[in-house]
């Protein structure tokens, strides 16, 4: 029986086998294509900072498209970006911060959507730049009261006159422009700060020492001296000379310095307004004004240190007001104590100042009251200090 069952079905099998397999049913010409995106185009750098990059490019006009934004660092490690983002396509420009001074760096963007292929990555070198440096320079201004008798023999300069070096150890101006001072308390300070030069003649003689001299103390180590020169505050400035209505001579002195470090120049004036003469004051401040247009061309940022003899609220400052910029007001911290004591603790009025131009910032002013060698006034005056900032 069994054979006769094989001997039957063998040959339906076989006839099976011949015909040919079912036909696979080809994609409905109505289903969707996957669309591939098109790269990002008018890709720069718009703006290089320190510590930032910002990258700009022409808006797609791809619907629903994004845009992906890598930021590596070189050289370049796939898988490994410092910073990534997401934007909407309606945005045309990014900024990377927090990157580390004077890198290279590669940006990759490149347009996504959902359903589609991402276009190809747009690249993109670039660096940051290096971080600038600052400095900080310290002015003083300071009338050191001549050598004369004192009322209070306390008060002499052979008594207070060992508080200088301590006081400039302690705050280490930069520059000083000193007032009043005699040929020698003015070898006394240079020979007891021996990091300091200065520069400087008597105001009564065409040269030499003679007279009150409105001397520049500089940090040595740190400044090279270059042009100078004094005038007088006269009618005739190149010539040793009685100004206007003023009671003594008066002199500016000025110097152009070379900051080592950064390499930038400044120029210090500094002068002393006549006690007496109110068109000698007028008129000598108009002249400084003057002058530093002519030593100054090229325009240098600027320092004017004195002692004026007028407060704040005198007409005779209106000249600067504009032209140069008064570091109690403008400093960042200040202080609005007296500048002239009288050798008094209390009352006293702001006659000294510190004038400024051409500086990035500044940053404090201060009246330096403290005493040092347990001198109760080193001066009639307390000494002013403001500190400036260049960037290199």
């Amino acid at each position: 029986m069994k054979k006769l069952v094989l001997a039957f079905l063998l040959p339906l099998a076989l006839e099976a086998c011949k015909k040919p397999a079912p036909e696979i049913t080809p994609q409905d010409d109505n289903d969707p294509e996957i669309t591939v995106l098109t790269a990002p185009t008018g890709v720069m750098l718009e703006k290089t900072g320190s510590s930032s990059l910002t990258f700009k490019w022409d808006v797609t006009t791809q619907n629903g498209a994004q845009y992906e934004l890598h930021l590596y660092k070189t050289p370049y490690q796939e898988g490994n970006p410092v910073a990534t983002k997401t934007l909407n396509r309606g945005l045309d420009t990014w900024t990377f911060s927090g990157l580390t001074p004077d890198t290279g760096y590669l940006f990759r963007i490149r347009c996504i959507a959902e359903g589609a292929e991402a276009s190809p990555w747009v690249d993109l070198t670039s660096s940051t730049q290096a971080e600038a440096k600052t400095w900080t320079l310290k002015v003083m201004s300071f009338n050191v009261r001549l050598i004369t008798s004192e009322t209070d023999p306390n008060n002499n300069w052979d008594v207070r006159k060992v508080a200088f070096p301590a006081m400039l150890k302690a705050e280490k101006p930069l520059v000083m422009g000193v007032q009043e001072a005699k040929a020698a308390q003015v070898s006394y300070i240079a020979s007891n700060a021996t990091d300091y030069a200065y520069y400087g003649i008597g105001r009564d003689a065409q040269t030499g020492t003679t007279g009150e001299m409105m001397a520049i103390f500089y940090d040595k180590n740190q400044l090279t001296l270059g042009d100078h020169g004094t005038f007088w505050l006269s009618e005739t400035p190149d010539k040793c000379s009685l100004g206007w209505d003023a009671a003594c001579r008066r002199t500016a002195t000025w110097c152009v310095f070379t900051h080592k470090a950064s390499g930038k120049k400044f120029i210090h004036i500094n002068t002393h307004l006549d006690h007496k003469g109110t068109k000698a004051r007028e008129e000598g401040l108009k002249l400084i004004i003057q002058r530093l247009a002519v030593i100054n061309p090229s325009g240098l940022p600027a320092i004017l240190t004195g002692d004026f003899n007028v407060t704040p609220s005198s007409s005779c400052l209106t000249p600067l007001i504009g032209v140069m910029n008064d570091a109690r007001l403008t400093a960042a911290v200040t202080d609005n104590s007296p500048t002239y004591n009288g050798y008094s603790s209390s009352g006293g009025k702001i006659i000294d100042y510190i004038w400024h131009k051409g500086f990035n910032r500044i940053l404090s002013y201060r009246v330096v009251k403290e005493k040092f060698q347990d001198i109760p006034f080193i001066s009639d005056h307390y000494p002013i200090t403001a500190e400036l900032e260049i960037i290199e």
